[in-house]
């Protein structure tokens, strides 16, 4: 491989790797409420049924009209 080209390689390959690091970790922030909203509705779970606090609720965050759905 040509030396001239190997440092705009190398620099792009680096620079998805941090974009994928990025991307894994903010999928993974956003997969923690999903399993602790299914461990409560999933029956058969060790949790489920748990009654939690309505403020402390996954579905808190949601507005209003999407709750009554």
């Amino acid at each position: 491989m040509d030396p001239a080209k190997e440092t705009p390689i190398r620099s792009a390959v680096e620079l998805q790797g941090a974009m994928l690091e990025r991307h894994q970790e903010e999928l993974s922030a956003a997969s923690h409420p999903v399993l602790r909203l299914r461990r409560l509705i999933i029956p058969g779970t060790p949790t489920a049924g748990l009654l939690v606090p309505a403020e402390e609720s996954p579905l808190a965050a949601l507005p209003e009209s999407a709750r009554s759905s």
